[in-house]
């Protein structure tokens, strides 16, 4: 058996959606439980040191996009030092044969048409119903490429509608969590960091590599949760629990991925219709920073057609460190292209010119992370599909007030696909379960 505890709430998952609602409730007065599968918090958000160098590297979320709310409070409160990202962006595309006036033209035809849309519609549709000729191929290019890479989404499957309320938000410039003096870590694991330590001051426990296999709702005085931990099962009882776990795991192992009696077969429909993408991130570290005499010292980003086509610096840093990206929808048939070191110097020498040889000498490290390919992620962030707040709604509504869902691929309002909306969907989730079971926030 487990702790021989009865929980007020038990949290599957400690990212920063199940530390954000264990937080809250805990400082209500709650007991609450976290069970977490992995040896680490922080989910997809993985910050780690590498120890030869002494850099501190994300190798899930790094950046936070714009003055958000939810995490700039925690900033906040553990006072943490942030840097705005700027550098110069350079585009790489040899398939754009239109001229930037022309782009600039579409792009405005683009939100004049987005802005006056009322029924919803996916993206594929959108631009197939008002940019079907061919002088408009480059920008239909253009505009998946970015859905696809920075949204990490589907086409055929998201909504227009949301990806409007998204792209046309004012956010400001990107962010970076810096090392405080205080800390050990920065990068959002410093965030992370903190959270767990205010989480234990409240009275929360968190257990780490507790897999849970099966919730059970059966019986209406309580919920029955199994976890296997070294070899064993053990089993604890809460009044509620809140599911953290992104869809991805849903959709990879189907009901292999956690037994939910009754209604498993019911929830993983639902989360089977989810969008839910994926991504490879790439970070390689180097005896020098070559792309500053090929580039410019000020460069920031840059986009390509190369296999891993977008590339970011450490600036306004001086740190010899590059960082790819390779966003996109789920793969069907769970399979999807594995990127190797070969594929990322291939890319490079697309980019850059310089021979693989000159390359790879230069090169210190080379780590990467598929996020598809981590059993506990099976993927990096969601995206809106049509309908997609009827399936939220759905998902809460299976067994109400025992039985919550939060993380980002749960928060119905923008930004979608963040640390921020997991952040928001924790925070709700607690408010309510403190609402309806009549307590109070400290």
């Amino acid at each position: 058996m487990g702790i021989s505890t009865k929980w007020d709430t038990l949290i599957v998952g400690a990212g920063a959606a199940g530390l954000q609602c264990g937080v809250t409730l805990a400082e209500a007065g709650q007991k609450v439980l976290i069970l977490e599968a992995r040896n680490r918090a922080g989910g997809r958000i993985h910050t780690f040191i590498d120890k030869h160098t002494g850099y501190t590297l994300d190798a899930g979320a790094e950046f936070i996009h714009g003055q958000l709310p939810h995490t700039f409070e925690w900033v906040k409160k553990l006072r943490l030092p942030v840097s705005a990202v700027t550098g110069k962006n350079i585009r790489l595309l040899s398939d754009v044969s239109t001229t930037p006036p022309a782009q600039e033209a579409a792009w405005k035809k683009f939100h004049e048409i987005l802005s006056r849309l009322r029924q919803d519609t996916t993206l594929d549709s959108f631009l197939h119903t008002y940019f079907p000729e061919e002088s408009y191929s480059d920008f239909r290019r253009e505009v998946l490429r970015f859905a696809m890479g920075y949204d990490a989404a589907d086409p055929t499957r998201v909504s227009m509608l949301a990806l409007r309320d998204e792209w046309e938000r004012e956010e400001g410039p990107n962010y970076r969590i810096d090392k405080a003096p205080h800390l050990q870590a920065s990068g959002y694991g410093a965030m992370i960091d903190g959270m767990i330590g205010r989480f234990q001051q409240a009275g929360g426990k968190w257990l780490v590599a507790h897999t849970v296999r099966l919730i059970s709702l059966s019986t209406p005085a309580f919920v029955q949760v199994k976890a296997h931990f070294r070899q064993k099962i053990l089993t604890y009882t809460a009044d509620r629990v809140v599911i953290t776990l992104p869809p991805g795991i849903f959709q990879k192992y189907g009901p292999k991925s956690i037994s939910i009696e009754p209604g498993a077969k019911s929830i993983i429909q639902v989360m089977q219709r989810l969008g839910y993408g994926t991504a490879t991130k790439i970070i390689t570290l180097w005896k020098h920073p070559w792309w500053r005499s090929r580039f410019g010292p000020d460069m920031g980003f840059l986009i390509s057609q190369a296999p891993v086509p977008t590339w970011w610096t450490a600036y306004p840093n001086d740190w010899p460190i590059l960082t790819g990206w390779k966003g996109g929808p789920h793969p069907l048939g769970n399979s999807t292209p594995v990127i190797q070191k070969d594929t990322v110097i291939q890319s490079l020498v697309q980019v850059s010119g310089i021979p693989a040889k000159i390359l790879q000498k230069e090169m210190l490290k080379c780590f990467i992370f598929d996020w598809y390919l981590d059993p506990f992620a099976c993927g990096s962030y969601s995206y809106p599909v049509l309908g997609f707040q009827t399936l939220i709604q759905q998902l809460q509504a299976f067994f109400p007030q025992r039985l919550y869902f939060a993380g980002e691929a749960y928060h119905n309002r923008p930004p979608w696909g963040t640390v921020e909306s997991a952040l928001c969907s924790g925070q709700e989730v607690a408010e309510a379960i403190l609402e309806l079971h009549g307590l109070h926030k400290i």
